[in-house]
């Protein structure tokens, strides 16, 4: 909240600026609580769990196996775009924006990578509002 008044701050700054030459600026907007909320069966935390592939089909680094699809189903959200929004952290892999093998025992140099439903690859933390992605 703090960085949203300090850019509301500057922008007035801005519009002072540019009031001084020939005409106006005005800027309007919204800062709300309301998020939409996560609907599946089995509630809003659910867990994906990807079929075991071989060794063979990771060979090379950046292959890809185990393609696994689900589903984000959101309700009650207000007007407007909607994005998910990938927590950060422990396990992302800021390098790749992959998420990370968590368990110690798991194989090894294997990552997860989230994909779109045109199967394109969506990095956590890409270029986009602080790790929001937009659906697709």
């Amino acid at each position: 909240m703090k960085k949203l008044a300090l850019i509301a701050a500057l922008s007035v700054v801005g519009i002072a600026n540019a009031q001084a030459a020939d005409g106006t600026i005005t800027i309007n907007g919204l800062v709300t609580d309301k998020t939409c909320d996560i609907v599946t069966p089995a509630g809003k935390d659910f867990t994906v769990t990807l079929p075991t592939v071989s060794k063979q089909t990771l060979a090379v680094a950046g292959d890809v196996a185990g393609r696994t699809p689900f589903q984000i189903n959101l309700a009650n959200c207000s007007q407007g775009k909607v994005a998910t929004y990938f927590e950060p952290g422990a396990t992302v892999d800021f390098n790749t924006g992959r998420l990370l093998n968590q368990d110690a025992t798991g194989a090894k140099n294997v990552n997860v990578q989230l994909l779109g439903s045109n199967n394109n690859f969506i990095p956590v933390l890409a270029a986009g509002a602080n790790g929001a992605q937009s659906m697709g």
